[in-house]
């Protein structure tokens, strides 16, 4: 049950950073951290939102990912997926490098959150 209660959390708070960043941190944001919020926050939080439906979706399935090595590869594999055929798709999206940074950043945050999770109901 501690499996879904930390994807759970981290999908809300992805939504939640997600919906505060187009509503205000955009406009309210300046310089070097409007920029961050302008370019890359939203790809920071792309994996704990990701991440977090998918193993709701496979734990629910019976095929949760275990291995921080499959958890890594499923993350970096989407945001390659988004950072490299997107632009085929949609003419106004942009690859960028430090973009699929902040996706293995995120992925980290996403896992380090089910971890400590894991601790505290442990």
């Amino acid at each position: 049950m501690w499996k879904r209660k930390a994807n759970i959390f981290c999908l809300s708070i992805a939504v939640a950073i997600y919906f505060l960043n187009q509503t205000l941190f955009k406009n309210y944001f300046t310089g070097i951290a409007g920029y961050f919020c302008h370019c890359y926050l939203n790809d920071l939080v792309c994996p704990l939102f990701f991440l977090s439906y998918a193993q709701i979706m496979l734990i629910w399935a019976g095929h949760e990912i275990r291995t921080y090595t499959r958890l890594l590869l499923l993350g970096m594999v989407a945001g390659f997926v988004w950072e490299y055929f997107a632009p085929i798709i949609n003419p106004k999206a942009v690859t960028d490098v430090c973009d699929l940074f902040c996706y293995f950043v995120g992925i980290q945050i996403y896992y380090l959150a089910t971890i400590a999770e894991r601790k505290l109901n442990s």
